[in-house]
């Protein structure tokens, strides 16, 4: 019950960053990718209430499968320039 509680707290994009490591193919590549998207990155990355919809909402179609086929606005990424 807890754990439950726990998840709901968390930042739609910290979520989403974990979601993506999780696709690496190794669990070395998994923790590396953790330790510099989450780890290293969360102290100095501000992220606004924007970013956050941005990813709540890519929570709902960011898969491995996606990520495997290139679909990568399924994950909330957009090409340089379109911001």
């Amino acid at each position: 019950m807890l754990l439950v509680g726990l998840t709901s707290c968390t930042d739609p994009c910290v979520e989403l960053a974990q979601r993506i490591c999780n696709c690496e193919p190794t669990v070395t590549d998994r923790r590396n990718c953790a330790a510099d998207r989450i780890t290293n990155q969360q102290g100095t990355i501000v992220i606004s209430d924007e970013d956050r919809s941005i990813c709540a909402a890519a929570l709902d179609t960011c898969t491995c499968a996606a990520l495997d086929q290139n679909n990568l606005a399924a994950c909330g990424f957009t090409p340089a320039g379109d911001e």
